[in-house]
């Protein structure tokens, strides 16, 4: 057994370049006997052309990877397509839930500045508490200020009253001591222990009647006094109850202001309340401005990934496009190839006839046939051959001519490898070439063979060749239990 990989490695040859040009194969098929599609497939493969396929093969498979892909990209641009109007929809339904917010919210801040408005009207000027401690303060000075003089009126009252009674006790008492005076008359005085004469009595009650007298004007006019001090005191009185009847006046007066203060206080306090309640209202936010500001951030977000999702599937189409070209033009670009070789292959064939003294033989060959049936074309290689420019029909060749043919067609193969390879060998092995031949067939395919030992060391194993004299050298394998011996032709 052959390891292709080494016959790889030693002739710097694919195993089937191998088994065209340096060894040929019993078992192999020659290339002149293989169906037109056959030929197509064995020189795809023999020049390595498969790869074409192959690379053909890749982009499919790539094309299915990147067709899935781009259904993928649409499918998500579709989506986010579809949720971008979607939420764009949500923004229109939450702007106009704002406005009515908006709107509701303001009739509340109207309706409190209303009521603010209405509170405002309905106060009015009036003193302050410190106005109106002032004017108690004044009332209660004036109430003091004439109980004061009523106690002064009073004081003064009681005092000419009592320098009256004590002047009306002094006159009772001097009108006494003048009475008892003049009662003593002829009587011991109780001062000297004289005896009280008439003259002497007359100037004492003259010095008394005078005193009395002096006593009388100061008692007329303590009386006065005292009149004019009850009169003080009554207007005195006068005043004070004219204050207190005022002041009780004033004091209602004050309850009532103070009441109002009180009542405007409260107010105040009311419009104080409503405009906090007011500016409250104002600086409210609307819940929905964040529903409205997370749905445009997710709907820019979107739009990020749909213009991503957008450049992908143009990355990927442009992709598609590229290995949806080179799908379909491997294959071409192999079949290009393959007709390039033909035509080589062509040249290479009829200088191997040629040289093989097959003088009136050439072939000519073709990549394309036209279908019956169809206007269509089937790429297949159809090998025609000719003898004296006349299509021959290569079945009914004799054994001999179709074995001659077979070896030309191959040495043309293998010379277009050595061409294309760049190398070139000297020996060629080939492998019971005789079989299926007549004698007269394999009389020629000996002559053949010297032929092309002309220019290249041959090898040929056989079983039925009895002219051994066409060869330099003859050698026989004979197999064993234990392997296999090799020596010379014994005849």
């Amino acid at each position: 057994d052959i390891d292709p990989k080494k016959v790889e490695e030693m002739f710097i040859l694919t195993f089937d370049q191998f088994l065209y040009s340096v060894y040929q194969c019993q078992k192999a098929s020659y290339f002149v006997d293989l169906t037109p599609n056959d030929k197509l497939t064995f020189l795809s493969k023999l020049f390595e052309l498969d790869k074409w396929i192959a690379c053909a093969d890749t982009c499919k498979t790539k094309l299915q990877g990147l067709t899935a892909q781009s259904a993928e990209r649409l499918s998500e641009i579709e989506r986010l397509e579809q949720d971008i109007e979607t939420n764009k929809g949500a923004i229109k339904d939450i702007d106009e839930q704002i406005d009515d917010w908006h709107a509701t919210n303001q009739q509340e801040a109207d309706l409190v500045a209303s009521q603010i408005k209405e509170l405002e009207d309905d106060l009015i000027e009036s003193d302050s508490l410190d106005d109106i401690s002032a004017l108690e303060a004044e009332i209660s000075a004036e109430k003091q200020q004439v109980e004061a003089a009523l106690r002064n009126a009073r004081i003064q009252e009681r005092s000419v009253s009592d320098k009256q009674k004590k002047l009306e006790i002094e006159i009772r008492l001097l009108t006494e001591k003048i009475d008892r005076l003049l009662e003593q008359e002829s009587k011991e005085c109780p001062e000297c222990k004289q005896i009280v004469q008439p003259e002497h009595i007359e100037r004492i009650a003259c010095g008394l009647s005078d005193q009395l007298d002096v006593l009388e004007q100061n008692l007329e006019k303590a009386t006065a006094d005292t009149d004019a001090a009850k009169e003080l005191v009554l207007e005195a009185e006068v005043n004070l109850k004219q204050t207190c009847e005022a002041q009780l006046e004033q004091v209602a007066v004050i309850a009532e202001l103070r009441a109002a203060i009180s009542a405007q206080a409260k107010t105040k306090a009311s419009i104080a309340r409503l405009r906090r309640q007011k500016a409250d209202i104002e600086a409210r936010t609307c819940p929905l401005d964040r529903v409205k500001t997370s749905t445009l951030a997710r709907i820019q977000e979107m739009e990020t990934r749909l213009v991503a999702a957008k450049e992908t599937l143009g990355s990927v189409e442009d992709q598609l496009a590229k290995y949806q070209f080179w799908q379909k033009h491997f294959p071409l670009l192999r079949l290009a190839i393959i007709k390039d070789v033909t035509q080589e292959l062509e040249v290479h064939f009829n200088q191997a006839f040629a040289r093989m003294g097959l003088m009136d033989y050439s072939v000519s060959m073709e990549t394309e046939r036209e279908l019956k049936s169809s206007d269509a074309v089937k790429k297949e290689i159809t090998l025609k051959i000719y003898c004296d420019d006349v299509e021959i029909d290569y079945d009914l060749c004799s054994g001999g001519e179709q074995k001659r043919i077979q070896l030309a067609t191959e040495v043309g193969i293998s010379d277009m490898i050595k061409a294309r390879r760049g190398i070139d060998w000297t020996l060629r092995m080939i492998d019971e070439p005789s079989q299926g031949l007549s004698e007269e067939g394999i009389a020629d395919m000996l002559e053949l063979m010297r032929e092309i030992a002309s220019t290249q060391t041959t090898l040929v194993a056989e079983h039925r060749v009895a002219d051994t004299g066409v060869f330099d050298n003859v050698y026989q394998i004979t197999k064993q239990k234990n392997g296999h011996s090799i020596g010379a032709w014994a005849n």
